[in-house]
């Protein structure tokens, strides 16, 4: 059947009633090939392209249209993250399926949602598994679908290693302008793909390529850029049989199109130079309300960005940390400022070059002409001179903000030197100056400063009088100098031309008498003259380049040379033309070869691994060639021409390499010799090994000037050597062999001596192996030492307090009102200082942090601080030292008490006494909120307690507050208990308030002294009760013991316990307060030693009711009268067991130290400790002073030590028992797993939470610790998660504010139960309370941009001194510090990072005090919504237009083509959240219609909306393009409404005035013709002649044509309608009077008048004719129709309608009746 038939059949069969015409496919379901139509049952083979009723439901070939398949938030996902993929079909489905690509069956399948029209299928842990294609289709009314197009869904691997991305030439680009962009990497990728962020997240692929280098990559050509939205890119690397496993994402790279907007203002705090070494942060700020910056660095590749932290009178600036100063950071640097939500950027900000100091031999030396006392007024000249080549001299003026001044080297007197005038000289010239010396070949890199020269500029010259000539006295001041001394010079120099003279006077006649068999000559000749004998005796050059060689065979025999005859050169003459013409020692040439070449390497022989290196190579002269040999090569390695000058070369390696690495000497050709080999350069390449050195300082990097130090390099690396290298003029450095350390490390010390402060002592050592003497490792951290001198010191502190609790975060904060830019912490005992350059200059104060991290035992110790100048080597003294103890590391908690009471009168005293049941050898006691430091007391023991009484008095209201005490031992003496209950002291002031004349004598008798005196009576009854009972019972005894019988056997004290024993054993007779005694019949003393006797023995043997035993009462009340305490049990015949405890806690890091006390209850002789699978005692050591304790030390704690361990001691040679097992533990040995809450670490007081631990290491076991007072572990077996992790899950309930919650967990194997991994990240269960909330906002507002930097803000009035932020679904609350106190607002910053799809959500902060562990009320909400992470970008329209009046209302509308369930509007510098919509569905869009009104001023601005989806509402689509709306003021419109209205009335009374004027012109040519004409003539119409005409109305009837029938028209309501005609013609009469009847008054119409009139469309016959009928009717009234219809008017004078039944007219009209009187 013909296709044609077919389609309309179907078409015909559709419309119609049933569904005869069907659609099944061929082959399997949903397959896309052809499709087999029936209709009526009769086959068709034919397939058809479908019938399409509308662009909503396509029909396909018989099949239902195909599904869109889309994954969330993208279709390329990190390890181990979820992903949803979405199917969403054209219609109502029962069911979506999902094939995944080569799995036969369907891969998943899924029920719709709600609307009927889309399904999703989750995947909670994206691994390479799911990777793959995709494709969905769904089944409707028993048809499937087609399928969707595929999706590729992509996993990003963790063991691929992130390419790099990179600009080629550069990042930033002109608008217009093209790029390439470089994806490379070290892995052998067989591609590389480019991402673009934006719309439709575009991509390309391209083939890798090898480089030079040993990389592999791909070039992407980007072009032509626009500054129209951002280019933003990533690139990844994958192999082609793995195409969709794909290595982590590159580092984003962001092409930069500078606009002509506002420049900002880039600078440093540091200054234009800094030193190597030094931490260096660069600043760029605006005025301009950007809120991101961008950093360039000229030649860089790269472009870092960052967010505006600081918002201060107007003022955005942000921060760019570029860390430890080295080579790599010299250059020009420029910066650019943005807003997030535009794609736009400012100009470029003015240059600013920062030069690296130190990074080149050498140190020029600075001199003062004519010295460095000048006065005011004259000219001075400063001169810079290095004996190094050297093209550029800089000067630099100490605090100067002006760039330094640069001059051209210029080459005198075998010196380059600089001379840099200033003058006349003012008071601002004076200072402090330093040079330093650059090469052409690297500007930016610097020598070491010369010594500085102080420059001092007196008032002379302003306090001479006018009167006055001063020439006298500066011309007696220093030229003087200069005159002696060119004297001088000369003279000598014409001594020397005498004797010249002479001399040469005396050769010429010993030349004319000398004999022709002279074999001894003198040659003046060039600098390369050649002897034929080959004797040679070199001559330095002369001033003019002139070579004197003297030329004597040296076969001849000395006697020959006749050294007295006159046939030779008297020697006389060659000394003095050696001395004469000898300039310098620096060029030596010997005879025959051409001078050797310099060799070096720019920026350094020790170069990073994959860096660029030059080396250069320069010889004496003009050079034709360079050649460079490398050692091991037996050709040459490379050859090059020389440069401009002639007289050099450089040989670039791109990628240093340890095949680079090497010995080179190079030679060059000139002339067509070859010169000598250069000195060897030795090439040395670093951070081929992973491991990394450590250096440290012993004892301490901080020494005395004039003190020696050793310095310690050490690795777990098996290095042969180690070099340890100085920074500074030569770059010296030593080498020494390894030595094996007791921990297992290698390591070398290097003695250091003596330091002074004249100079920097830098240092950095490396390790490399003998067999591989130019590969060394990466280089260790920067060891400065310290030498302290005598300028102000500075000051410490912290804003937490110097009590932190474990697991809070740290900062310290060293700051000066001296001018300091850089700052450096030390930690008592520490081996290095850490360092750190100026943050903030406020107020002519200088501060820097030093972020410490997260608190732990590590941190608590002893810190000062000191300051110094980046372009000295000096120090300042050390501040006073501040001590950091950190609260929560020993398992204690004390009590703490208060007497009198909690209530004190104002000046009474009080003592507050801290007790602890712990060993504690100090207590301390803080008060909340004081800036003092807390109080310490030595510890007291009394009545087995240890305590401390802090007495305060006489108090006032000032003592009033919150204390609380802490414990320590004095082996740690840094480290805290936990805190007691906080106290509250309360201070009235009663005793202030009494007169004199009263006695308070009264008041304080009875407030707290009724307590004691109930208690003591109490105490008193007791015991006289307690002793007349035992006396009643010992004369019981008595008269037991009186008739023992003779054959007993046991002493009275073992029939005592074997009585007490057995009576314990028969539960039913023993009193119930006896039944606890169990046991302490073996702990009661009495009667000395004892038997034990065995329970097993029958109550009957033991003789119960016998007299010869002692009664069991009075058994029971000695134990207990005699029982002490339960602190020193005695077990018979063996000492009591020691206690065991390991320091700081039987959890160690690895490689950290331990010690292992053991204690004792008495003297002991030895202590012994013992390891569990260890035969012999693991260690022995002698008591300490008190005789009743031992250490035994651990410096590097590895798996080696770990173990079940117990200690003992010998005492009077009885060996005590074993002390309880001590389960030492070292962490680290493996990965860390990850620690989360489910459902939240967010819970309500009295809850229940989750804890999840988990790890893809396999391990066995996990174990959960509590931070706390007593830090209880809990352990369980992994369980494997469907994901391939294993973890565990800890059920915790019952969580309160009372205390802290915070979690650690680990993972370890059963076979090594005491090897640990790495602790997970701390989490801390919040547990919100009823304290005010604080704020949360953020800079850059809730809508942040993909890859932007996100930092939110959390700040308080009340306060609080930590914070805590959650998202909610979060498992994880990140905690901070304050970081600022400004006029008593507390806030801490959360930084993010750069913004990806995880950030979108809601956020909310807590508040609290960091020695409490409740949190306050939540703050608002604040919802982060990312942009730019849906396909599609909405557009935004405005109804009426762009600018209204205010008062108006107006409707933005914001239209998408995407599929979109909710739209928001957002206003540009708004502080509200964005307004949303839901979208509605109109004409194949997606809107939302935001109307605004009425508007105001307000309203007025940019605005921009977003498209998002209800399966992801905090991600968004790109903005829209930006509309702006512009308000004008009511009044101006109201005046424009005025104006135009008065305009149209004037346009209309004029034209009104023009008709009035022609109808009166035609009227009155009208009665001049009716005058002349007797008989008027009849124009078509019906007229009436009746004589009474004259009296009688005459009506004129007007029809007009109405659009809308119906509607009716009166025009005189006193006249009643004639006609109602019901087609929609209405009939309306309006009279006039007249004095005459004429005839045909009415025929005539005026010129405008019979226009319109005449202009009727489509007026029938039969109206005209109904016209007629109708004025014929009339005959007593002459009437005049006019109908006017739509397109115009015409006028006829006929009856009105007299019969409604006649054929209404084609369309309604409307008559009006004219009478005319």
């Amino acid at each position: 059947m013909p296709p044609t038939l077919t389609a309309l059949l179907c078409l015909g069969e559709m419309e119609g009633e049933g569904t005869p015409c069907s659609v099944r496919p061929q082959g399997s379901g949903g397959s896309r090939g052809g499709v087999l139509l029936r209709t009526r049952g009769k086959s068709l083979t034919d397939s058809l392209a479908g019938l399409s009723m509308g662009l909503r439901t396509p029909v396909q070939a018989g099949t239902l249209p195909k599904p869109t398949l889309w994954a969330e938030p993208g279709p390329v996902v990190p390890p181990f993250s979820p992903v949803t993929i979405w199917c969403q079909g054209s219609g109502l489905a029962q069911e979506f399926r999902l094939d995944k690509e080569g799995s036969p069956a369907p891969w998943d399948t899924s029920m719709p949602l709600d609307s009927g029209n889309k399904a999703k299928f989750s995947i909670t842990y994206m691994t390479e598994l799911y990777a793959g294609r995709y494709q969905c289709y769904y089944l409707s009314q028993g048809a499937w679908s087609e399928r969707s197009d595929p999706l590729e869904l992509v996993v990003t691997v963790f063991y691929y290693s992130k390419p790099s991305l990179s600009a080629l030439p550069s990042p930033v680009v002109t608008s217009g302008g093209n790029v390439t962009l470089r994806c490379g990497s070290w892995e052998r990728f067989d591609r590389f793909v480019l991402t673009k962020e934006g719309d439709e997240r575009l991509s390309w692929t391209l083939d890798s390529q090898p480089h030079s280098s040993g990389q592999v990559q791909a070039l992407f050509p980007v072009g032509p850029v626009t500054s129209n939205h951002r280019w933003t890119f990533r690139c990844y690397g994958y192999n082609r049989n793995r195409s969709q496993v794909q290595s982590q994402p590159s580092d984003t790279l962001e092409l930069l199109v500078p606009g002509g907007s506002g420049k900002p203002s880039l600078l440093t705090q540091q200054g234009p130079i800094v030193a190597s070494g030094q931490r260096l942060t660069l600043q760029c700020r605006s005025d301009l309300g950007y809120d991101r910056f961008a950093l360039s660095k000229e030649g860089a590749q790269d472009l870092p960005q960052s967010s505006v932290l600081q918002f201060q009178a107007g003022l955005s600036q942000a921060d760019f940390p570029l860390g430890t100063v080295s080579i790599l950071h010299g250059g020009r640097y420029r910066c650019y400022g943005g807003h997030s939500l535009s794609s736009k950027w400012s100009a470029p900000s003015d240059p600013l070059d920062i030069l690296v100091a130190g990074r080149l031999p050498g140190r020029p030396f600075l001199s003062v002409h004519p010295g460095p006392t000048v006065a005011s007024g004259e000219k001075v000249t400063l001169l810079c001179q290095s004996r190094s080549p050297t093209d550029t001299f800089l000067l630099t003026k100490e605090g100067a903000a002006d760039p330094p001044l640069r001059l051209r080297s210029q080459f005198q007197l075998q010196l380059h030197q600089a001379e840099f005038s200033m003058g006349p000289v003012t008071s601002t010239h004076r200072g402090t100056y330093r040079c330093y010396s650059s090469r052409s070949s690297s500007p930016y890199l610097l020598s070491q400063p010369s010594n500085p020269l102080e420059l001092l500029v007196s008032g002379a010259a302003d306090a001479i009088s006018p009167s006055h000539n001063s020439s006298d006295n500066t011309s007696a001041s220093h030229p003087q100098d200069y005159t002696v001394g060119n004297l001088i010079r000369m003279g000598v120099a014409g001594l020397v031309l005498v004797g010249l003279g002479v001399l040469l006077f005396q050769a010429r006649d010993s030349e004319r008498m000398a004999q022709a068999n002279t074999s001894t000559w003198a040659w003046v000749d060039t600098v390369h003259g050649e002897d034929p004998q080959g004797g040679t005796a070199n001559l330095p050059l002369t001033t003019a380049y002139v070579s004197i060689t003297l030329r004597t065979p040296r076969s001849l025999p000395s006697a020959q040379l006749g050294s007295g005859s006159r046939d030779t050169m008297p020697p006389t003459l060659p000394a003095l033309l050696c001395l004469g013409l000898s300039v310098d020692l620096r060029t030596p040439v010997q005879a025959g070869t051409l001078p050797k070449p310099t060799l070096w390497a720019e920026p350094g022989p020790v170069v990073p691994r994959f860096s660029p290196v030059t080396i250069w190579c320069q010889g004496s002269g003009q050079a034709q060639e360079f050649r460079l040999d490398k050692a091991g090569s037996p050709a040459p390695w490379d050859r090059q021409m020389p440069l401009d000058l002639g007289n050099r070369t450089k040989f670039s390696i791109t990628y240093m390499t340890e095949l680079t690495a090497g010995r080179y000497q190079c030679c060059y050709l000139s002339q067509g010799a070859l010169s000598e080999y250069s000195d060897p350069l030795e090439l040395v390449v670093t951070g081929v090994s992973n491991y990394t050195p450590s250096l440290s300082a012993l004892p301490s990097p901080v020494v005395t000037s004039g003190g020696t130090v050793t310095l310690r390099c050490g690795s777990w690396e098996g290095f042969d050597r180690f070099i340890l290298t100085k920074e500074g003029d030569e770059r010296l450095s030593w080498t020494l062999d390894s030595q094996r350390d007791i921990s297992g490390q290698v390591q070398a010390l290097f003695p250091v001596g003596p330091v002074t402060s004249n100079h920097r002592w830098t240092f950095r050592c490396y390790g490399y192996n003998r067999n591989r003497s130019q590969v060394w490792s990466q280089p260790s951290d920067t060891l400065e030492l310290l030498v302290p001198g005598g300028s102000g010191k500075p000051s410490l502190l912290t804003q937490q307090g110097p009590i932190v609790a474990y697991g809070q975060s740290l900062t310290l904060q060293c700051q000066s009102d001296l001018g300091y830019d850089r700052f450096a912490l030390y930690k008592e005992e520490g081996q290095d200082p850490l360092q750190s350059s100026v943050l903030q200059f406020q107020a002519g104060l200088s501060q820097a942090d030093f972020p410490l991290g997260t608190a732990s035992g590590s941190h608590g110790g002893r810190y000062r601080c000191y300051g110094g100048h980046s372009l000295s080597s000096k120090w300042s003294a050390p501040s006073d030292p501040l001590d950091i103890l950190v609260a929560g590391r020993l398992d204690d908690r004390p009590s703490l008490s208060v007497q009198p009471g909690p209530t004190v009168a104002s000046g009474e005293n009080v003592t507050l006494l801290c007790q602890s049941w712990s060993p504690t050898d100090t207590f301390f006691l803080t008060k909340e909120g004081a800036a003092d430091p807390p109080r310490r007391l030595r510890s007291q023991s009394r009545a087995q307690q240890h305590q401390a009484e802090f007495s305060m008095g006489p108090v006032t209201s000032a003592h009033g507050g919150t204390y609380r005490c802490y414990s320590a031992h004095s082996i740690f003496p840094f480290q805290l208990s936990q805190p007691s209950d906080p106290l509250e002291l309360l201070v009235s002031g009663a005793a202030d308030a009494i007169s004199p004349s009263h006695n308070s004598s009264d008041n304080t008798s009875t407030s707290h002294p009724q307590d004691y005196t109930v208690g003591n009576l109490i105490r008193m009854g007791v015991a006289g009760l307690v002793l007349v009972g035992l006396g009643v019972l010992l004369s019981q005894a008595r008269d037991s013991e009186r008739m023992a019988q003779a054959n007993t056997s046991t002493s009275n004290g073992a029939q005592w316990t074997i009585f007490t024993n057995n009576l314990l054993l028969e539960g039913a007779r023993t009193p119930a307060f006896l039944k606890h005694l169990q046991g302490l019949g073996d702990r009661c003393p009495w009667g000395g030693p004892r038997r034990r006797t065995p329970w097993s023995l029958p109550s009957a043997q033991l003789g119960s009711g016998s007299r010869d035993t002692m009664p069991p009462t009075l058994t029971a009340l000695l134990c207990l009268g005699l029982s002490v305490g339960l602190r020193t049990p005695v077990q018979a015949g063996t000492l009591p067991k020691p206690t065991l405890w390991a320091e700081p806690g039987p959890v160690v890091p690895r490689f950290s130290p331990v010690t292992i006390w053991c204690q004792g209850s008495g003297q002991a002789q030895e202590f012994r400790l013992d390891k569990e699978g260890i035969s012999a005692p693991w260690d022995r050591q002698m008591p300490l002073d008190p005789g009743n304790r031992a250490n035994f030390s651990i410096t590097y704690m590895t798996e080696l030590y770990a173990g079940r361990y117990q200690c003992y001691y010998l005492s009077q040679s009885v060996w005590s028992e074993r002390s309880d097992p001590l389960e030492l533990v070292v962490t680290g040995a493996h990965s860390k797993p990850s620690l989360s809450a489910l459902p939240s670490p967010v819970m309500t007081s009295g809850g229940n939470v989750t804890l999840q631990c988990g790890s893809w290491e396999g391990f066995d076991r996990f174990i959960l610790t509590k931070e706390g007072e007593h830090r209880l572990p809990w352990d369980l077996d992994s369980q494997r998660h469907p994901s391939g992790q294993v973890q565990a899950l800890f059920p915790v309930d019952l969580v309160t504010p009372s205390d802290r919650w915070a979690f650690r967990c680990y993972g370890c194997y059963r076979n090594r139960p005491q090897v640990w991994s790495q602790p997970s990240d701390p989490l801390e269960l919040l547990v919100p309370g009823g304290s005010g909330k604080p704020s949360l906002l953020t800079q850059q507002g809730p809508i942040v941009a993909y890859g932007q930097r996100l930092s939110l803000q959390c700040r308080s009035d009340l306060g609080y001194d930590r914070f805590a932020l959650y998202k909610e679904g979060g498992q994880d609350v990140p905690q901070s510090s304050v970081l600022q106190f400004q006029a008593g607002l507390s806030q801490a910053d959360f930084p993010l990072g750069t913004v990806s799809s995880t950030h979108g959500g809601r956020y909310r902060c807590y508040g609290g005090h960091r020695l409490s562990s409740e949190w306050s009320a939540p703050s608002d909400p604040l919802d982060i919504l990312v942009a730019g992470w849906l396909p599609g970008r909405p557009s935004l329209s405005v109804q009426p237009g762009p600018t209204v009046a205010s008062g108006e209302n107006v409707t933005l509308l914001c239209q998408s083509w995407s599929q979109t369930d909710t739209f928001l509007l957002t206003k540009e510098g708004a502080a509200d959240p964005p307004l949303r919509l839901r979208s509605q569905s109109r004409a194949q869009q997606h809107q939302a219609e935001f109307s605004m009104g009425p508007v105001t001023s307000a309203h007025g601005g940019t605005y921009r909306c977003y498209s998002s989806r209800s399966t992801s509402s905090y991600l968004l689509s790109q903005p829209s393009d930006p509309l702006e709306l512009m308000v004008s003021a009511q009044g101006l419109r109201w005046y424009w409404n005025v104006v135009i209205g008065v305009s149209v009335a004037l346009v209309l009374l004029l034209f009104l005035l023009l008709l009035f004027l022609l109808r009166h012109c035609r009227q009155s040519k009208e009665r001049n013709l009716g005058a002349t004409d007797q008989e008027p003539k009849d124009r078509g119409l019906h007229t009436s002649s009746s004589p009474a005409a004259e009296t009688q109305e005459e009506p004129l009837y007007a029809a007009v044509k109405d659009p809308h029938p119906g509607e009716g028209m009166e025009l005189n309501p006193q006249q009643n309608r004639l006609h109602d005609n019901p087609q929609g013609v209405t009939y309306t009469q309006v009279t006039r009077s007249t004095s005459k009847l004429r005839k045909g008054m009415v025929s005539s119409p005026s010129p405008l008048s019979e226009e319109l009139l005449d202009r009727k469309d489509g007026q029938t016959e039969e109206d005209r004719q109904m016209d007629r009928q109708a004025a014929a009717s009339a005959a007593p009234q002459e009437v005049t129709y006019a109908q006017l219809t739509h397109p115009g008017l015409r006028r006829e004078t006929s009856a009105p309608p007299s019969s409604p039944s006649e054929e209404p007219p084609d369309e309604p009209s409307v008559y009006a009746a004219l009478a005319v009187r």
